[in-house]
């Protein structure tokens, strides 16, 4: 590994980084496209889901492992929102954010840029 660092540790600090910025974030958005989702992206909805954090899924893939059905624990950590295409996922963030769902930080310029 770079800089020597161990794989155990670096392992190790790649997950502390991900759960500590998933604890950060107010909206998650879960890219759910392929026949079945990323291993990774499942544990980081888990763990957001597990934070209160507001879950959003993006699936413009129509392919599944159960056929015509997404798993019920991922459709369940997004809340059956899953959008079909990026126009749908941004309309689907703003009127979500605009309805006040969202405690908008101002500080946050993605929020503000979604909401202008």
């Amino acid at each position: 590994m770079e800089k020597g660092i161990e794989k155990d540790d670096a392992i190790k600090m790649i997950f502390q980084k991900d759960v500590e910025k998933i604890k950060e974030c107010d909206i998650i958005v879960f890219v759910m496209d392929g026949r079945v989702p990323d291993e990774g992206a499942c544990v980081e909805i888990g763990i957001a889901y597990a934070y209160n954090k507001e879950c959003f899924g993006l699936k413009t893939d129509s392919r599944s492992l159960m056929g015509d059905m997404d798993n019920p624990l991922i459709i369940g950590a997004l809340k059956g929102r899953i959008a079909k295409s990026f126009p749908e996922l941004e309309s689907l963030l703003k009127s979500f954010i605009k309805n006040g769902s969202l405690i908008r930080n101002r500080q946050n310029q993605y929020i503000e840029s979604v909401l202008s």
